[in-house]
C-alpha cells in the first residue's frame, strides 16, 4: 500500500479485516436468528408498547406454559380494557338468562329436564297441577298399595278406573250413581209400625222387638262389577240422646238361581249412632263389601238383591222412626 502524507497505515489480511469486524458485534448480533429463535430479553424486560400487535407473526404458537395457569374450572371474563379475571360460575349480569346459577342446583349425574322433550319423571311431587289435555293413563293389573292416607288411582286391562287404598282394597269409579226411593213394604205380623210424624210417612221400629222391612234391588245395567252398593237413609228418636242402629241383611240373587234361594247373603256392618231428641240420623249400610261382594260372590248388572231392613241392638228405649222416602242406594 502507498505511503500517503508521511502516514504509513497497518498492512492487514483478510483475516485481520473478519477479526475487526467480528469485535464490533453486539450480543444482539451475535444471537442466532435461524427459524424458530426469538430474541433475547434483557433482565430489565421489555417496555411497555416496546411490542405491538405487528410485530407478532400471525403463525406464532405460544404454549400454554407459558400463560398464567389461573384457577381451574374458572370462566375467563374480559372486562373490555385488556384486564382478564375469571369466576366460578358465569353470573346472569354478565348476559345470561334466567335463574342465577348461584340459586339452581343441578345434579351430579343424569340428565337436565327439559320443556319439549319426551322424558319420564319419577318421585315428584305436584302441587294443585293444571293439565290441559286428557290425561293418559297405561293399563296395569298390579298397582301396588300407597302408604298410609293415600290412595291411587290406576286403569287395569279391563278398561276400568280404580282406587287402591293403602290396605290394598281396590274400588270401581267412574260408572254407576244413586238409585232413587225404594219401594219398602212389610210382611204381616213382624212389621214396625207406619204412621205419619210430623207430616211424612214414618216406619217405627219398637225397642227390643223384631221388626222387618223389606225392598228389593235391581243392579243396573250401567253397574260396574267390583264397585260396592250401600243403603243410605235417616232415621230419629223422640227421647233423650242414645244410639240408634237399623242395619240390612242383604241376599243375592242371580241368574239360575230360585228365589227363595238364601246361600249368598251379608249383614251389613255400620255401627250404632248416636242421636239426640227428634235429631236426623244419617245411616249407611254396606250392601256389599267394599269390593262388591256378597259372600265372596261378585255382583253384575241385571243381578237382583233382596233387603230385609231390621233395628238391631242400641241404647234407646224408644221406637226409632225410619223417614220412608228417604232410602236410596249409591253404587260408589
Amino acid at each position: 500500500m502507498a505511503n500517503i502524507s508521511g502516514i504509513n497505515p497497518p498492512v492487514l489480511n483478510d483475516q485481520d479485516y473478519v477479526d475487526k469486524i467480528s469485535d464490533s458485534f453486539t450480543a444482539v448480533d451475535e444471537h442466532d436468528h435461524s427459524a424458530g429463535k426469538g430474541l433475547p430479553v434483557a433482565a430489565g424486560g421489555i417496555a411497555a408498547g416496546a411490542i405491538v400487535n405487528a410485530d407478532i407473526n400471525a403463525n406464532a404458537a405460544i404454549a400454554r406454559t407459558k400463560v398464567a395457569n389461573g384457577t381451574a374450572d374458572h370462566v375467563v371474563i374480559n372486562n373490555g380494557s385488556g384486564t382478564l379475571s375469571s369466576e366460578a360460575q358465569l353470573a346472569k349480569a354478565r348476559g345470561g338468562t334466567g335463574a342465577d346459577n348461584s340459586s339452581v342446583t343441578f345434579p351430579s349425574t343424569g340428565t337436565i329436564v327439559t320443556r319439549t322433550e319426551t322424558e319420564t319423571l319419577s318421585n315428584k311431587t305436584l302441587t294443585t297441577p293444571v293439565i290441559s289435555e286428557s290425561l293418559e293413563i297405561i293399563e296395569d293389573d298390579t298397582i301396588a298399595s300407597p302408604s298410609a292416607g293415600r290412595r291411587r288411582l290406576f286403569v287395569k286391562t279391563d278398561g276400568n278406573l280404580y282406587l287402591k287404598n293403602s290396605s290394598g282394597v281396590e274400588t270401581v269409579i267412574g260408572s254407576g250413581g244413586g238409585g232413587g226411593s225404594l219401594i219398602l213394604h212389610s210382611d204381616g205380623a213382624d212389621a214396625p209400625a207406619m204412621e205419619t210424624l210430623f207430616s211424612h210417612l214414618c216406619y217405627s221400629f219398637g225397642d227390643g222387638l223384631s221388626q222387618n222391612l223389606y225392598t228389593l234391588i235391581r243392579v243396573p245395567s250401567s253397574y260396574v262389577s267390583g264397585k260396592q252398593i250401600t243403603m243410605k237413609f235417616n232415621h230419629f228418636h223422640q227421647a233423650l240422646s242414645a244410639t240408634q242402629l237399623l242395619r240390612t241383611q242383604a241376599t243375592l240373587l242371580q241368574p239360575g238361581d230360585t228365589f227363595d234361594d238364601t246361600s249368598n247373603q251379608r249383614t251389613s256392618t255400620n255401627s250404632a249412632q248416636t242421636g239426640a231428641e227428634k235429631i236426623i240420623v244419617a245411616a249407611s249400610c254396606d250392601i256389599t263389601d267394599s269390593s262388591g261382594l256378597i259372600n265372596g260372590a261378585t255382583v253384575e248388572a241385571g243381578d237382583l238383591i233382596k233387603v230385609r231392613l231390621y233395628r238391631d241392638t242400641d241404647t234407646s228405649t224408644a221406637d226409632v222412626h225410619l223417614l220412608a222416602s228417604s232410602v236410596e242406594v249409591i253404587f260408589q
